[in-house]
This record gives C-alpha cells, sequence and structure tokens, in this order.
C-alpha cells in the first residue's frame, strides 16, 4: 500500500528489522504496518490524497472575451 507519511515514525513490516519512515515521504508498506500508522495517525493513504488532487485542482478559469462588448 502506497502512503505519505505526515509525521517521521518508525516501524517494521516483518517484526525483525526496524525501519524510520520519514514525514513527507512516499512508501510502499504492507497492510498490518499501514494499520498501525493509520491508528496513530502518522500518515496517509497515497490514493486518498492523489484523488483530493484531482477534484481540488483548479479548472479552466481562463476569462473569454464577451463577444458582445465593442472593444474599439
Amino acid at each position: 500500500m502506497k502512503i505519505i507519511m505526515t509525521e517521521t515514525r518508525q516501524g517494521s513490516e516483518n517484526g525483525i528489522i526496524i525501519k524510520t519512515y520519514y514525514s513527507g515521504e512516499t512508501y510502499d508498506i504492507g497492510k498490518e504496518l499501514y494499520d498501525s500508522f493509520k491508528k496513530m495517525k502518522c500518515c496517509k493513504d497515497f490514493a486518498e490524497i492523489e484523488e483530493k488532487k484531482i477534484d481540488d485542482s483548479p479548472k479552466n478559469k481562463m476569462i473569454k472575451p464577451d463577444k458582445n462588448k465593442d472593444t474599439k
């Protein structure tokens, strides 16, 4: 599962090797570690963030000239 860390935390995918996951970085982790980080509220699901970026993206805001307005 692809995540973005919102806080720097340590975690282990296999229960043996502890790794530091840094705030602002993107990682691909397993479901168990994801669930732990999610409970601690220290990560966001990458898919949710990408979806929000698309929804929040500015629409075509180019102002078109008024055809009825005299431009002399």
